[in-house]
């Protein structure tokens, strides 16, 4: 379960330690959120999904990394927080410059 609050400018995001915690990943909502794949600290990619399980599970096949951060929104504001969500998404891409985010490096 994903219990680990932190603040990144004023948005409240949670951790999720793959090398200290069991590998299969547990987090039930439905909300959109924006996410990043650490490997040693190093952002390897941010994406936006509503099924963060999945997408998470998805992506522990073909990367490897160690954390992951969520970044949720205010719950039951539909398209409002996918907006939000992409442009969480973008300041990220260009700030943190993760290897993976290839189409995003060329648009941003």
């Amino acid at each position: 379960m994903v219990d680990n609050k932190n603040n990144y400018f004023g948005l409240e995001y949670f951790e999720y330690d793959f090398i200290n915690n069991k590998p299969y990943f547990r987090y039930e909502s439905r909300e959109d959120h924006t996410y990043v794949l650490l490997n040693k600290n190093k952002a390897i990619y941010v994406g936006v999904t509503c099924d963060v399980r999945s997408r998470i599970m998805t992506h522990k096949r073909y990367r490897n990394f160690d954390k992951v951060y969520l970044f949720k929104f205010e719950e039951n504001e539909g398209f409002l927080n996918r907006l939000k969500a992409e442009k969480l998404e973008r300041n990220l891409i260009r700030n943190l410059n993760p290897k993976y985010n290839i189409m995003h490096k060329k648009y941003t």
